[in-house]
């Protein structure tokens, strides 16, 4: 989908990040383990994709929702998506009408996912094909293990979806710059949202790429970070590092790249134009270093 936005709109729509980011952990942890349920509903009742995005999820700005693909083949279209404010499983109509919520904080994921289940059935899905199991692990957690979700402050929920609200507003102006066609996904595997920028081919072999996003706390760093990695098949070309200006900075550890942590933006003022000016320059900065790692003379 084509879009034209200003790096004006960027700043006009930042949302202003107030909180440590290395406090929201627990609870970016608990809506990674609550969207496995949203990528549950996409496994097994949407048409299979080679790139896994039939279990993937959008943000939707201004709803605060993580929405998974549409569901067809029931008495109506219909979406699973995950409410972050109010920590919800819903079921939505197309036009994001909310036709069934759960609140999960104090339910069990099994409690979830049979009410899930239940919903599926009253759509008249066969719901029996619904199963708690994916085709890949994430972190283990108490709540993997038979334990209740716990939110342990709605306000740190608040602020995470301010953190995807702005890194989608940040991914959407790159996107166009670089004029893809692909689509913004959250994936549940690692929980990111981000952007694959296939370069260049041999015939139909990918032999570079570009990646960029906003990732959710994990076991590299304790808060939201934004990174941008490059790619090559087989290392035909020796990836060095290029000047990357602080406070971003390159990330070595089981994979190269560079990262600018959130609680840099948050440093950075109490203003749209000093949060967003701190995330333009450094995914401008850092997609230009990408890209001369792989080759392609170019810039945004």
């Amino acid at each position: 989908m084509k879009i034209n936005m200003p790096k004006t709109t960027v700043v006009d729509h930042w949302q202003i990040l107030r909180i440590n980011p290395q406090k929201l952990k627990a609870d970016a942890d608990n809506l990674h383990q609550a969207a496995q349920l949203v990528a549950m509903a996409g496994k097994y009742f949407i048409l299979e994709t080679a790139d896994d995005s039939h279990t993937a999820s959008r943000w939707i700005v201004g709803r605060n929702l993580q929405l998974g693909e549409t569901i067809h083949g029931g008495k109506q279209d219909f979406h699973v998506g995950l409410s972050y404010p109010d920590f919800a499983l819903q079921l939505l109509a197309t036009d994001l009408e909310i036709m069934a919520a759960l609140p999960l904080n104090g339910k069990t994921f099994p409690e979830a996912f049979q009410w899930l289940r239940n919903q599926l059935k009253i759509q008249g899905m066969d719901a029996g094909k619904l199963l708690p199991k994916m085709h890949f692990d994430i972190p283990d957690h108490p709540i993997k293990n038979g334990k209740p979700f716990r939110v342990e402050n709605f306000e740190y929920l608040q602020e995470l979806a301010r953190h995807r609200t702005n890194g989608h507003l940040l991914h959407q102006y790159f996107r166009q710059l670089l004029h893809s066609d692909e689509e913004l996904f959250i994936w549940p595997h690692h929980f990111d949202e981000g952007l694959y920028l296939p370069l260049t081919f041999e015939g139909k072999t990918l032999i570079s790429s570009v990646s960029f996003g906003l990732a959710m706390p994990d076991i590299y760093y304790p808060e939201p970070y934004f990174y941008v990695t490059a790619w090559e098949k087989e290392e035909k070309r020796v990836l060095k590092e290029a000047k990357l200006s602080p406070p971003g900075h390159w990330h070595r550890q089981d994979w190269l790249g560079q990262v600018l942590d959130t609680h840099f933006i948050v440093q950075a003022g109490t203003t749209t134009s000093e949060q967003a000016g701190l995330g333009l320059s450094f995914l401008q900065q850092a997609i230009n270093n990408a890209l001369k790692m792989v080759g392609k003379n170019q810039e945004i």
